[in-house]
């Protein structure tokens, strides 16, 4: 029973994380979104590891699936607590990830970069890449892909991506329906295009590694997918969009379960950060 089951999202800054938590966490009551805690996330060290999933398993009895942008493929075993564990991840083009990225720490976060600061910080550069194998490593990373990952998701194909999912989760009864979220205004973004052509050619150098990976991912581990797929994919959308088209998440069920949720990231994530060796950073 996929209900046995415990989730593992690897998300990766600005590739539909911020809908997938949502859905999941209407889907799962037990599911914890990890808030970012260190300043280079993307970094392997600041990852959250077995001892302090452990831990957090501990604290809350009732959690069954996390996700965020501190988890990594391996640093979660096959099995937590008893229960099989399903890890999965979305990819999306990575030179828009990477523009939408410079675009949310620029508008939301108010941080000062241009694009050519943003470019010449490595730790933003093959951010797919660094996050699946932990180091700049294409081959490492599609295997990751290949055998790491029960599910791999794609962000331009987000419909057809959550009835391949509903399939990997085993549960042909659940509704997939979702509100999407986190657009920034249009008049605030710098565009790809907006770029000079020596800014451009810095922006695909930067993500030369996950553009190949990426493919890869969508050319062989969501084909593979697709094709494993038990019934009539195009059928099944097309009556998906046509029962989401309007859909709203039900307010009073994010009210019932806001206390877990305010409990589980104001007292119990800081704690445990804290006695795993992982103080929140001073940012000056």
């Amino acid at each position: 029973m996929t209900d046995n089951k415990f989730v593992y999202f690897v998300h990766v800054e600005r590739a539909g994380g911020t809908t997938l938590h949502r859905l999941l966490q209407h889907l799962f009551p037990s599911y914890l979104s990890l808030r970012p805690w260190w300043c280079w996330a993307n970094e392997p060290e600041n990852a959250v590891g077995r001892e302090e999933l452990a831990a957090f398993r501990r604290w809350l009895p009732g959690l069954a699936r996390v996700g965020e942008y501190t988890t990594r493929s391996w640093n979660v075993d096959r099995q937590v607590g008893g229960r099989e564990v399903l890890r999965m991840t979305f990819l999306r083009d990575p030179i828009a990830r990477y523009m939408s990225h410079f675009n949310y720490q620029r508008v939301r976060m108010g941080l000062p970069w241009s694009i050519d600061r943003f470019v010449a910080e490595e730790r933003f550069s093959n951010y797919y890449t660094k996050r699946y194998a932990g180091r700049f490593d294409v081959d490492e990373a599609k295997r990751v892909l290949d055998e790491d990952f029960e599910f791999v998701g794609l962000t331009d194909q987000f419909d057809e991506s959550l009835l391949l999912l509903r399939h990997a989760l085993a549960r042909r009864d659940l509704s997939v329906q979702y509100e999407r979220e986190n657009a920034l205004g249009e008049e605030d973004v710098i565009r790809f295009d907006d770029l000079s052509s020596v800014q451009q050619r810095a922006v695909e150098d930067a993500n030369r590694l996950d553009l190949e990976l990426v493919e890869y991912g969508r050319a062989s581990v969501f084909a593979r997918q697709v094709r494993d797929y038990p019934s009539d994919l195009e059928a099944d959308l097309e009556r998906f969009r046509r029962e989401n088209e309007g859909f709203a998440f039900p307010r009073w069920r994010a009210r019932l379960m806001s206390p877990w949720v305010k409990v589980a990231k104001n007292f119990v994530e800081p704690v445990l950060h804290a006695q795993h060796d992982r103080p929140r950073p001073v940012v000056e």
